[in-house]
């Protein structure tokens, strides 16, 4: 008798995960999402793109990637990108939910960020500012562009130019 049951129990899980299912496509095919392109500014033959999604629900969600600076708690920087929010990616460095470099340094404030439209632009900008020095990235946070082409030697210690010119 306990084996007819438990064969019952388990036919029930079994009927309840598969309606569980079928009722999850049914709601994902009646939530269709959809691309929509906004010319923003055009230059040339250079046009600046918005790329948003509108959810059936009348819901419009700007697609944005970032890249951003973090000031830790020992005061060093930390460079990465967001592809699903900024705000949601720094909440995650906040509550350290991602093992690294980050989660051992915190609490961590925003210093600096900037929207892409194109992921291949965040990760080149991502990549160069990895590369740069404390003081550099520093004026970028100031927002000083001059001082960054002052500092844009490629080694700390540069050499004079043996160059005419």
């Amino acid at each position: 008798m306990a084996h007819s049951q438990l064969a019952d129990g388990q036919r029930t899980d079994r009927h309840r995960a598969n309606r569980d299912r079928t009722q999850s496509r049914r709601a994902n095919r009646q939530c269709k999402s959809v691309f929509h392109f906004s010319i923003l500014a055009r230059s040339g033959s250079n046009a600046k793109i918005l790329l948003t999604l509108s959810s059936s629900k009348g819901e419009e969600i700007e697609l944005k990637i970032y890249v951003y600076m973090l000031r830790c708690r020992d005061k060093s920087y930390y460079v990465g990108l967001a592809r699903e929010g900024l705000d949601n990616r720094i909440a995650d460095h906040q509550s350290g939910r991602y093992p690294g470099y980050t989660s051992n340094r915190r609490p961590v404030e925003l210093v600096w960020s900037q929207d892409f439209i194109w992921l291949k632009d965040v990760i080149a900008c991502e990549r160069r500012i990895k590369g740069w020095r404390r003081e550099k990235k520093e004026a970028l946070i100031r927002g000083d562009y001059e001082a960054l082409n002052g500092l844009a030697r490629t080694a700390k210690n540069a050499h004079p130019s043996t160059g005419s010119g």
